[in-house]
This record gives structure tokens, sequence and C-alpha cells, in this order.
């Protein structure tokens, strides 16, 4: 199974986690979204090579694989909408951006495999706040399940490592649509946990 977790927002992240492989293994790949919907559908472009579909640096499935096996990939999307404070620009933005990638989801992986998830939903399951420090938390929460050696996810550590490199909101963002996978994965679908320790 493959796991595609996404924060809609204008600068958002996605993720792309497939689950175990026959050494027990989780590989995850992170990826920063972009506001204009032609260069979001070139980052889908780059996951989804021509007619074989290309999850990050993992398995390759041809169009009738993906179309055979429909449980192959499943999406979560965070559920977006201008918030109450939010100027009319940034709020169009905002819901342009979730607008797109639904369709972007739609467009490629059955309607019935694609969840849209209120933040308040996953976060208090999570036991993690709405306040403006949630996005620290989510990082932290992250963080302690990808370096949990039971877990034995692999992913590139430079990708949530924060540094003047590259900016806290890509990081944070990054952990939060993970966090929406995980969110989806153990407790919306209800799979049960492997224990991957020794």
């Amino acid at each position: 199974m493959i796991y595609i977790g996404v924060d809609p927002e204008p600068s958002g992240a996605f993720c792309v986690w497939e689950s175990s492989d026959l050494k027990g293994s989780e590989y995850i790949k992170f990826y920063t979204s972009n506001p204009e919907i032609y260069k979001r559908v070139h980052v889908w472009e780059q996951v989804t090579k021509g007619d074989s579909f290309l999850f990050g640096p993992f398995k390759r499935f041809t169009r009738e694989e993906m179309e055979a096996e429909t449980e192959i990939v499943v999406a979560f999307i965070e559920e977006c909408h201008q918030r109450p404070r939010q100027n009319i620009k940034a709020g169009t933005k905002t819901v342009l951006s979730y607008g797109a990638w639904l369709a972007l989801l739609y467009s490629a992986i059955p309607m019935e495999d694609v969840y849209i998830i209120p933040p308040a939903t996953w976060k208090k399951e999570l036991e993690l706040t709405e306040l403006s420090k949630s996005k620290i938390e989510s990082y932290r929460f992250a963080k302690s399940i990808l370096d949990d050696p039971k877990e034995n996810i692999q992913y590139d550590k430079k990708e949530l490592k924060l540094s003047s490199l590259v900016p806290e909101k890509q990081i944070y963002d990054r952990c939060e649509a993970f966090l929406l996978a995980y969110y989806g994965r153990y407790f919306l679908l209800g799979e049960a946990k492997e224990d991957n320790g020794s």
C-alpha cells in the first residue's frame, strides 16, 4: 500500500509513504507544494512518470496495475477553507490550492480512496492542539514516530532538519503531511501496526 498525506495550503507539502516491504521497512519521501496549479501538476508528473506511476524513489506501477489494484494508493488531504480573519486574496489562494489538489487527486486515484479530513479531527485524535504552537507540536510528534527504531521508517533526514537553509514552515508542513497519512492509515482505516522491533 502507498499512502499520500497532503497539506493543501498554497505553500504546504505532501508526503508519499510506502508500507512495509519484505524486510519490514517503510519508506517516506517528502515534497513541497507550490501554489500555481501548473507547477503542482509538474511536481505530480515527477511522481507519476508517463504511463507508469513512480511514487518517490519507490516501486513503479503500470497504469493497468493501478486500475486493476485500486487499493494500492490512498490519499488523505486536510480539509481547507478560508479562515475568518484571512483577507480575500489569501483566502482565495487557499481555496484554489485546495481545489487544485482535489482535482489532481481525483484524476489519479478513485474518489473513494481520497479521504478529506478536517484539521480538528486528526489533531484531536493525535492529541495535538489547533493553536499557533501546533506546528511545533506536530514537528516533535512526527519526528518521534519517524525516528523510532521500532517503526523502521526510512526517509531523508535532511528533509526534516531545522536549519537556516530551509524555512521552518516547510519543515512543519512536511511533518503535518506525514501525520495526516499516519492518522489516515492507523486511525481512519484502522490498519494494525506491526512490531518491527527486535
